[in-house]
């Protein structure tokens, strides 16, 4: 779940994000997202928003930015490898998919 948040704010919310909109962005429970934010203190960074001090905005921390720019090269090393396992066609279709799914995300936590 941490991998997953940090990817939300590190690509699809680089200047932060409320943490209702995150919880949507992975469409779990907002209790759910705090709890996940709190396991982990060195990863997120929260703030007020300057519109609406009762808004809790989130951030990647830099060292969440580090572990996950980290973990990037092993992640496209297994795509790799699973392309080279389903083959070219399967892998377009899986990408296509993939696709779909980000634009309806993306869309969803605008």
């Amino acid at each position: 779940a941490q991998f997953r948040l940090l990817m939300v704010l590190r690509f699809i919310h680089p200047d932060g994000v409320s943490m209702s909109r995150a919880a949507d962005a992975l469409d779990i429970r907002p209790p759910s997202l705090t709890e996940i934010v709190r396991s982990a203190p060195d990863l997120f960074l929260r703030s007020a928003d300057d519109a609406d001090r009762r808004q809790v905005i989130l951030r990647a921390s830099p060292e969440g930015r580090r572990r996950l720019d980290g973990a990037l090269p092993e992640m496209a090393a297994h795509a790799v490898s699973l392309r080279n396992a389903l083959g070219a066609d399967a892998w377009d279709t899986f990408i296509c998919g993939a696709d779909s799914l980000f634009d309806v995300i993306q869309k969803g936590s605008s």
